[in-house]
């Protein structure tokens, strides 16, 4: 979502493929037409897969050229994980290990950081939005009420269970967004769509909004009307 985003800012000297599904034909398609000898692989969880594919052509059409054996892997594959030993314990290549939080730090490797520096691009629109994100960060961890999270989260509160409302609609008509509210359902729903406690007992009161959307004008010619 974020790399569609900052589609505008990326790198165009290199073409970036990204895999979230543990589905198989995620990678297949994604792989597909790819030379492995030019292919630089970010791996989280489909590791395996995209070593024996480059190793060997797994599939019909999923390389025109493969690597052939092992010693490639270093060559190829970066893995980025909080969890630097269990990482290593199925790539011995260590040197190739990232112990990074995952999300924006990646992401820096398709826009690179000058977009968020210069003042140029975009009259700063980056900058400054890097910097808020910042300052809420600040914010949320020096601040003992961390008033803005909790008013926000109680405003989802009153919306949801005072006033009844049942849906967040988002329709960015922005194509660069166009991921954003597959992105935020994931970000809202999973973690706030609860019905039980921890304990197991179910809730008798509703616990999180449906976070639902399309780009405009896609949008605009269903479920706007």
């Amino acid at each position: 979502m974020a790399y569609e985003a900052l589609r505008f800012y990326s790198r165009r000297d290199l073409t970036f493929h990204f895999v979230s599904n543990v589905d198989s034909t995620d990678l297949v398609e994604a792989l597909r037409g790819l030379e492995a000898d030019e292919t630089l692989f970010i791996i989280l969880e489909n590791f395996r897969y995209a070593r024996d594919a480059h190793q060997r052509d797994v599939r019909a059409h999923v390389a025109h050229r493969t690597l052939g054996d092992e010693s490639a892997v270093a060559k190829h594959f970066v893995a980025v994980s909080t969890n630097a030993e269990k990482v290593a314990a199925s790539n011995r290549h260590r040197q190739h290990v990232r112990v990074l939080g995952l999300g924006g730090r990646s992401l820096l490797d398709g826009i690179g950081h000058r977009p968020f520096d210069d003042d140029r691009h975009r009259s700063g629109t980056l900058r400054r939005a890097a910097y808020g994100f910042h300052a809420m960060d600040e914010h949320f961890d020096q601040r003992p009420s961390r008033e803005l999270p909790v008013l926000m989260g109680l405003l989802a509160l009153w919306n949801r269970d005072f006033l009844g409302c049942a849906s967040v609609g988002v329709m960015p008509y922005e194509q660069y967004l166009k991921r954003l509210p597959a992105y935020l359902q994931q970000l809202t729903m999973e973690s706030n769509g609860k019905h039980v406690t921890l304990d197991g007992t179910t809730v008798d009161y509703d616990t999180g909004a449906l976070y639902w959307g399309e780009p405009g004008t896609n949008g605009q010619h269903s479920f706007y009307k």
